[in-house]
């Protein structure tokens, strides 16, 4: 890049083509300036304002830094909705600074000026104004010496610079010394972005310049729109604190502040660099409504600031070059940063904090106790953990799904110390029995409480079950749906199952054994089902179960199938005049599974003579069908008929039950109540 400055900064006639030799139009082009950040060019004359201010007078609290919003009138109002205002078509921000002297405006013609390296600029500010803005106009009054001077100028794309007059002032030119900077004609797509209300610009440049305004000394900002005028001021801070924290010896301040009625209403970390706000973060670890102390409510604020961060903001200050995780040269990270601030902000609210952090940890408990009774043991072996996830104000759903996360993380960790004492003893070639019993001590105590919580958890999976049956056995009406809806219940219906997913149904109810059936079908024909080969008949038990499924193409004797469940269930009540019996039914069924013979290859099954049959009839035992059915059969009581009725058939190698549909809720109630005692479930 060449830079060759006027030859003489007080000569009127000076021509364009002495300014600015670069290909500003590519630069500016290049630029990543979001449409959301169409007032950055005002916050760029602003903060040019501030610095011409504290050059002149030292004093902030002496300058006065005027905006005016020139709106574009002549846009159809019908056309626009009632609520939204003209758009603005000029910025202009006059201030009662120092002006364009000599050295600003030969640091104004460079590109890339270090004029005000040490204040933390960048020497590209000025730029946004021509990627925002068609034109900026720019009117000074300075003085050099004793001599006050006029110095005028226009600022464009391509050349920059043009139509530049310096030139002593006339009588008639009075008034302090200043500046007067006119952004004229917002370029797609900014212009879209440029409807803003005063009230909008105001809480804008609140944000932007805070640092500035909640010092001691600060300018008067006020914003003209129309026959409206609003002052910038900082008066919704309540209360503010500061406080300071290092990192690798970089020196960092917090102002802590009390806010009203921010523009973003959260709890917010602002970084900031140059005394200019740079990045907003939500602070998560607070809740996202107001804090209360006493009676006062408010928005916390942290203002960061810091000599590191003036340095490692990008040339547009729209964001830092600080990486996440990583350590930059100077030994700093974004997170180390946010940790320190996350911390302070935490002391500084100790107080109002109290009672929402009581509250925080009786959700905490409440949830465990109604919704993830099973995972109770988080609360004590993962104290600090749960709390450090879980932000105070946490919904009951974001209560459990930290508690959750957390568990499947301990069960995660348990599996792989466990796999790693298995690697670590396949290794060894002599047992060290001291070694060994502190380190499967150390690892089981790691993994027992994670993995009782997950039986825990399917325990309450299974007393949601029972407690399902229970209502079903209540209700009235239909008997046909109750007995369809405890089929569906304890298997799906039409539905057929192998030994990769034997656990998707519940026939635990009836009985545990069943769980592990090699092979399961419901409601289909005999010839459809898997476990089976050549079965012609097309009867549908309610539920077949098929064990022990075992084959040998050189003893088929090996191959025969061991154990058959079949499972009738007859509706509640009365059972319906049928041709046959519920147990005449059931023994048909055995013969047509009989029927079954071996495939050429030997890669089928089939029952034997050896092969056993256990068959459960649930049904209701009051009515005078199953009353004649057991007596013809001969049937036998099981605890004086309380528990139902069975009989063996040595020919058919055949166990038989009456189940009383209220046993199987007896009985599933009976056999889970240790479990659910000794897991500490409540009732």
């Amino acid at each position: 890049m060449t830079v060759v400055l006027c030859q003489s900064l007080t000569d009127p006639t000076t021509t364009r083509d002495e300014y600015m030799k670069e290909n500003i139009s590519g630069r500016v082009a290049r630029m990543n300036l979001k449409a959301g950040n169409a007032l950055y060019p005002l916050f760029e004359a602003v903060s040019n304002s501030i610095d011409a201010i504290e050059a002149l007078h030292g004093d902030l609290s002496a300058g006065r830094i005027i905006i005016e919003l020139l709106r574009d009138t002549t846009q159809d109002q019908l056309d626009m909705e009632a609520d939204r205002v003209d758009p603005i078509r000029a910025i202009r921000v006059t201030d009662n600074g120092i002006g364009f002297t000599a050295e600003n405006f030969a640091a104004f013609d460079e590109a890339d000026t270090e004029y005000k390296l040490e204040l933390g600029g960048k020497g590209v500010g000025r730029f946004t104004w021509l990627r925002v803005f068609t034109l900026t106009s720019v009117d000074s009054t300075y003085r050099t010496g004793a001599e006050r001077r006029k110095r005028s100028f226009t600022f464009s794309l391509p050349n920059g610079i043009e139509n530049h007059i310096d030139r002593p002032t006339t009588q008639s030119e009075t008034g302090p010394v200043g500046t007067s900077i006119t952004m004229e004609t917002p370029k797609p797509p900014y212009q879209q972005e440029l409807r803003y209300r005063a009230s909008t610009v105001a809480a804008a440049l609140v944000r932007h310049f805070l640092s500035y305004l909640i010092a001691d000394s600060a300018p008067q900002i006020e914003i003209i729109d129309g026959d409206t005028t609003t002052v910038v001021t900082a008066a919704d801070i309540t209360a503010r604190t500061r406080t300071q924290f290092q990192i690798n010896g970089q020196m960092f301040t917090i102002e802590h502040l009390r806010v009203q009625s921010p523009k973003n209403p959260q709890h917010a970390a602002i970084y900031c660099a140059r005394r200019r706000a740079v990045k907003e973060e939500r602070l998560k670890h607070l809740p996202e409504g107001r804090l209360r102390d006493g009676d006062n409510t408010f928005y916390y604020q942290a203002y960061v600031t810091s000599p590191y961060l003036d340095t490692a903001a990008n040339e547009l200050r729209t964001g830092f070059d600080i990486d996440d995780d990583q350590t930059d040269l100077a030994g700093v990270s974004l997170n180390a940063i946010r940790d320190q601030v996350k911390d302070a902000a935490s002391g500084y609210l100790a107080e109002p904090l109290l009672a929402l952090t009581a509250d925080r940890d009786n959700r905490v408990k409440r949830v465990i106790a109604e919704r993830v009774p099973d995972l109770a043991y988080v609360q004590d072996e993962n104290a600090d953990e749960l709390k450090a996830s879980i932000p105070l104000g946490a919904t009951d759903a974001a209560v459990e799904e930290a508690i959750g996360a957390i568990h499947l993380r301990n069960q995660r960790a348990g599996r792989e110390l466990l796999s790693g004492l298995v690697s670590e003893l396949h290794g060894a070639t002599t047992l060290n029995l001291a070694a060994f019993e502190s380190s499967l001590k150390d690892r089981i105590e790691r993994i027992t409480k994670p993995s009782q919580a997950s039986l825990a958890s399917y325990m309450l999976y299974r007393r949601s079950i029972i407690d399902i049956y229970r209502e079903l056995m209540n209700k009235s009406g239909d008997r046909f749906q109750r007995e369809a809806a405890i089929h569906k219940l304890l298997f799906p219906m039409g539905a057929e199952l192998d030994s990769a997913t034997h656990l998707d149904h519940n026939l635990w109810l009836l009985d545990e054994r069943l769980t592990f059936a090699d092979y399961i079908a419901s409601d289909m024909p005999l010839n459809q089902h898997g476990a089976l080969f050549a079965v012609e008949s097309k009867d549908e038990p309610d539920i077949a179960c098929y064990f022990n499924m075992g084959f040998s193409e050189d003893d088929p004797a090996e191959g025969d199938l061991k154990n058959v469940v079949i499972v009738e269930l007859k509706r509640p009540g009365p059972v319906a005049s049928k041709p046959e019996s519920p147990w005449t039914q059931v023994i048909r069924y055995i013969g047509d599974i009989r029927e079954g013979r071996w495939s050429e290859g030997g890669r089928k099954i089939k029952a034997s003579s050896n092969t056993r049959f256990y068959c459960y009839i649930v049904c209701d035992l009051d009515n005078p069908t199953i009353d004649l059915m057991r007596l013809s059969h001969q049937f036998k009581p099981i605890f004086d008929g309380a528990g139902g009725y069975y009989l063996y058939h040595d020919d058919l190698k055949a166990y038989a039950e009456l189940v009383p549909f209220e046993r199987v809720l007896r009985d599933a109630e009976r056999k889970h109540r240790a479990f659910f005692a000794r897991l500490g479930l409540p009732r």
